[in-house]
């Protein structure tokens, strides 16, 4: 035998030996942190889809049976992530796609083979009924009250209590996860027609026939949810993600790895007619959260994860402006679309501060019940309630960028006029304005129960003020007949010129100084120039400016402190005179209220 003869020999026994040994060495091993997949997306949140099969896919193959799984079992501890934030010592062990982790800290003490063995039965049950194979990545775990360290489902991480096992949620989680869809409606018909539950055609068709909202067809995440929607509601919810589901596969050839992609308002409407309803589904937002992940947190009774923002909803059913489930659609595509088209406009128009604009920061905005307050911004933490929910989400979202809280140290009147500016004027995303614009000029006061009875309901306008703030709007081609026509960074200078000498009374239009000091006893205002300028007229000045000089002159002066600070070569004082006798020269012949 030559001598590479006898090195092959050596290589193929080492070889073997290494082969046997090494079953019975990962029986012993230690861990310690689970090795769990990342949920899905690890980069933007759009689920990661089978590939499409050509014909209907076959059952997912059952999980090998247990029967020696004990020394399939690793030992290793969890450690605070992100997405579950407890330490526990764990048992795990792998079974095709899953990896199943069982925390030894349960409450009520259960052997780990056995939890392990419910998971797998539970996976089998489901692959044997599913319409799309369960064969993503997944990591369940076993944990006494997931709740308690904010250890919720998302993605393909899933955690389940013991008593959680049998469950429809876990069913729920359990094949998304497994199938790699993120889409709720989606997981929800899914299980229930792997569950059996067919739904009640003739009930749907009642349904969809008398509602006023048919946007209940859209079926948002939230229309399934205790918080959110009725138990009437929620049932409407299930049966119609069950009855989508198979018409689209049934009569529209859909796949179901498809349903997220093709589902759409032309396959609703067909969908309704097949129940027996004559009506045409129009929801607003079809297509827009595709690949937004949902979850639950311990303060957010639905938390949605995107690339850019992350949102943390409550309901509150006392306020009129986040007591519907319209009113939560509302906000994520206003806040989200707005906040991109913001970042375009921004660096496209003002390339001097691309520097301090990242469009892949990643903000929150909360909605809960605040006692005395509309919202407050801090840092990248946008909070939020009232009227504010509708009107404020982009204005706030400008004072989370690095250029603006620049200017909020020493330059609070420009870091509010730009926030109110880009926020509310610009016609590159949904004016919500609008509404409230057409409100004063539809001549709506408020009541005698007002801190300001008498004025107008948006802008607090006394008579005098509303007349004239009418007549300017007017002289310059506004126009009023209908909500859709009014143009709100009009209608902001209008108000700026009817205030000129005379402040009014609402939270757009005191002093910001007398209000910051209001919310702030220990506000230092010495050194700030234009406290005496209200929100609103802050933004008439700033606009007033990016049209004389540019969006991108203004902003290298004031935050790159380009030309010596100095706008042309003036201060503070010169640029205000010249704004102001801009107002008047276009409202000549307009009596100005207060004038001296």
């Amino acid at each position: 035998m030559n001598n590479h003869s006898r090195f092959s020999l050596r290589l193929i026994c080492a070889t073997l030996t290494i082969a046997l040994l090494l079953p019975i060495l990962s029986g012993c091993t230690t861990q310690s942190t689970p090795s769990q997949t990342e949920p899905f997306p690890s980069a933007a949140p759009s689920a990661t889809l089978p590939p499409s099969p050509t014909a209907a896919p076959s059952p997912s193959p059952s999980l090998p049976p247990t029967e020696d799984a004990a020394s399939q079992f690793v030992t290793g501890t969890h450690p605070r992530d992100e997405y579950c934030s407890r330490v526990f010592d764990f048992h795990q062990m792998t079974s095709g796609p899953l990896i199943i982790i069982i925390a030894d800290n349960l409450i009520e003490p259960v052997e780990p083979q056995e939890l392990v063995d419910q998971v797998i039965s539970r996976f089998d049950s489901l692959s044997e009924s599913s319409q799309v194979e369960l064969s993503q990545p997944t990591t369940v775990t076993v944990l006494s009250t997931p709740n308690v360290g904010e250890c919720f489902s998302t993605g393909n991480l899933v955690f389940v209590a013991p008593d959680g096992l049998d469950s429809r949620a876990f069913a729920e989680d359990l094949l998304g996860a497994t199938a790699g869809i993120g889409e709720y409606w989606m997981r929800s018909g899914l299980v229930s027609l792997a569950l059996g539950e067919q739904p009640d055609q003739a009930k749907l068709q009642n349904w969809y026939s008398n509602t006023d909202d048919l946007d209940m067809a859209g079926l948002f995440i939230a229309r399934f949810m205790e918080d959110w929607a009725t138990e009437e509601e929620r049932e409407i919810a299930r049966m119609s993600a069950a009855s989508l589901v198979q018409y689209a596969s049934e009569v529209e050839k859909i796949q179901p790895d498809k349903l997220e992609e093709q589902v759409n308002n032309d396959v609703r409407t067909r969908w309704l007619q097949s129940l027996g309803v004559d009506r045409t589904v129009t929801y607003p937002y079809d297509g827009s959260f595709t690949g937004f992940l949902y979850s639950q947190k311990s303060n957010c009774q639905l938390f949605v994860k995107t690339d850019s923002i992350d949102f943390c909803l409550n309901r509150i059913p006392t306020q009129e402006y986040f007591d519907e489930v319209s009113d939560a659609e509302f906000l994520i595509y206003h806040a989200y679309y707005g906040r991109k088209a913001l970042v375009e406009y921004i660096l496209s128009k003002a390339p001097s501060i691309s520097h301090l604009m990242n469009p892949d920061e990643t903000i929150t905005i909360e909605v809960k019940e605040l006692e005395d307050q509309l919202g407050y911004t801090i840092g990248n933490t946008i909070t939020i309630n009232r009227s504010s929910v509708y009107y404020d989400p982009l204005d706030m979202i400008v004072h989370t960028f690095d250029w603006n809280e620049r200017l909020s140290t020493n330059q609070v009147w420009l870091s509010v006029g730009f926030a109110e500016y880009l926020g509310k004027l610009l016609p590159i995303y949904p004016q919500t304005a609008k509404r409230c614009i057409f409100e004063d000029l539809s001549g709506q006061i408020h009541g005698s129960d007002s801190v300001a009875p008498g004025t107008s309901y948006c802008y607090f306008l006394d008579p005098e003020q509303l007349e004239a703030a009418k007549q300017w709007y007017l002289a310059q081609g506004g126009r009023m007949e209908t909500e859709e026509v009014v143009d709100p960074r009009l209608f902001t200078d209008a108000v700026a010129f009817a205030t000129i000498y005379r402040d009014a009374n609402g939270q757009r239009t005191v002093p910001m100084g007398v209000k910051f000091k209001a919310r702030n006893p220990d506000f230092n205002p010495e050194g700030q120039e234009g406290l005496e300028l209200s929100y609103t007229s802050a933004a008439s000045f700033v606009a007033w400016m990016c049209d004389k000089y540019s969006l991108d002159r203004v902003l290298a002066v004031y935050v790159n402190h380009a030309e010596n600070g100095l706008l042309d070569g003036k201060i503070y004082s010169e640029l205000k005179s010249e704004w102001i006798s801009d107002l008047r020269a276009k409202g000549a012949g307009i009596p100005v209220p207060g004038e001296p």
